[in-house]
């Protein structure tokens, strides 16, 4: 500090670059919590990885799937044990879980470890099970997206450039809409009012709604190809209502909040037009107003190799991300308004003796889930970890 200040008196402009130089390089301090001491718990004496969990709706029961064919398991987090567990399919990678709204059934999604078309997500199966029993209730051989509808007994469908309903007690299929540029996800809001659809902006008009497009031909002809756009249909009727005024990279995932409010768009640059980074893959969530009808400057960055797994805390106000750290992967957690990172997870392990313990180092994918005791409950390996953030106290 003396030494500041004789710099300082002596009114050296170097000197007064260098500090103010150095403040703006100083980073916001930001909690960060290893994993070598925290809770971890295993489930049967099976050394399986787990991919997914979801929480039920009555916040009871941790859904987990595992790969390879494994069983998935019902969890009490509570008492910390398993309530049940049933084999439901054997995908190599396993599968993402989705609770039906009134908790009576399950929604599987066939996840891969390799994509040979990073740009373009293939279509997949879907299958529904009873939660409890793990009964099949219907299989769909390939779709790029499947929702529960509000009702719980059917399904909202997006197979190629087809929209429609599902009814899952008979199977029978029933087009609502056909697109010409339909993408690979669509969601429907809680109310059952709203659709949101991730399509290519072929149309003209569609880009031309987008101000900093109208003049400029070169950005037109290069958003045409490489970036994406979402359209709002009404329910009901299945009509446009309109077209969200903003450009996305490849849209993965679009996916509503609890409450309706927000839609979460989960984009990625194309792997070789689009994509500036240097650091390998990048994947950003923007959040769209569904009351303003317009995209927040808030954006969630994952540097994951893998599809990262994000959710909205169920006070609004906490929003969390899986992503990749300078050495292992983490989860971060950040103030959902402002997009100031909060706290970070670094999900760090000791080789030898995760050996020795039994645990595995995972593949690279992580699954978290808020509980309503205010911690986080991780699925890394083939174990679960709990953490306690300081900003969910």
């Amino acid at each position: 500090m003396k030494r500041l200040i004789i710099l300082l008196q002596k009114n050296s402009l170097k000197s007064l670059i260098w500090f103010f130089t150095s403040l703006l390089m100083i980073e916001p301090c930001v909690a960060q919590v290893y994993n070598l001491d925290n809770e971890k718990l295993k489930l049967g004496e099976k050394k399986n990885l787990l991919c997914w969990m979801e929480l039920s709706p009555d916040t009871k029961t941790l859904s987990i799937s595992s790969t390879q064919g494994f069983p998935l398991y019902q969890f009490d987090w509570e008492t910390k044990s398993i309530r049940n567990d049933y084999v439901v399919n054997d995908w190599y990678a396993g599968s993402r879980l989705t609770y039906s709204p009134d908790g009576s059934k399950i929604l599987l999604q066939h996840l891969f470890y390799a994509d040979n078309s990073p740009d373009k997500d293939r279509e997949v199966e879907f299958q529904v099970v009873d939660a409890t029993s793990g009964i099949q209730l219907f299989l769909m051989d390939k779709a790029h997206d499947v929702r529960f509808m509000p009702d719980s007994k059917h399904l909202l469908y997006l197979e190629g450039d087809q929209l429609g309903i599902i009814d899952i007690a008979d199977g029978s299929k029933v087009e609502k809409h056909r697109f010409y540029n339909a993408s690979v996800s669509a969601d429907i809001d809680p109310t059952g009012k709203i659709i949101a659809v991730a399509v290519h902006p072929d149309d003209k008009e569609m880009l031309a709604s987008i101000p900093s497009l109208r003049q400029d031909k070169k950005a037109l002809k290069f958003a045409a190809k490489n970036k994406q756009m979402i359209e709002i249909l009404d329910a009901q009727t299945f009509e446009t209502i309109y077209a969200v005024n903003d450009l996305f990279d490849l849209i993965f995932r679009v996916e509503f909040s609890k409450d309706g409010r927000y839609l979460m768009v989960l984009h990625t640059p194309h792997s070789g037009k689009a994509n500036s980074s240097i650091k390998g893959k990048q994947s950003y969530v923007s959040v769209v107003d569904m009351e303003s009808r317009e995209v927040l400057r808030t954006i969630f960055l994952s540097t994951s190799d893998y599809e990262p797994q994000f959710r909205l805390h169920p006070n609004g106000r906490i929003f969390g991300i899986e992503t990749k750290g300078r050495k292992f992967r983490e989860i971060h957690l950040y103030d959902f308004d402002s997009g100031q990172l909060l706290e970070r997870y670094e999900l760090s392990y000791r080789l030898l003796e995760s050996l020795r313990a039994g645990e595995s180092v995972g593949d690279g994918r992580n699954c978290f889930e808020f509980l309503p005791d205010n911690s986080v409950v991780i699925v890394t390996g083939n174990r679960l970890q709990i953490w306690k953030p300081e900003c969910l106290k």
